[in-house]
């Protein structure tokens, strides 16, 4: 994973905690409620108009589009 990842990989003891966790029937896969973005954002008309704006520009900035 490392070399694929780089420091952005986690680390062996992540990984067993969280294999030690899951077969302890600790971890959820089902969405809770959190603060943050709502999940309602994500729609198909928004992934659909990213594309868009991605093929018309992929190397512009995030930052640009965020009106």
């Amino acid at each position: 994973m490392v070399v694929a990842l780089g420091d952005g990989a986690l680390s062996n003891v992540t990984v067993y905690r969280w294999i030690k966790k899951f077969k302890a029937g600790e971890i959820e896969f089902e969405d809770t409620v959190r603060s943050g973005r709502l999940s309602l954002l994500i729609t198909d008309v928004n992934i659909n108009r990213i594309r868009e704006l991605v093929e018309q520009d992929p190397y512009q900035s995030a930052f640009k589009n965020s009106d």
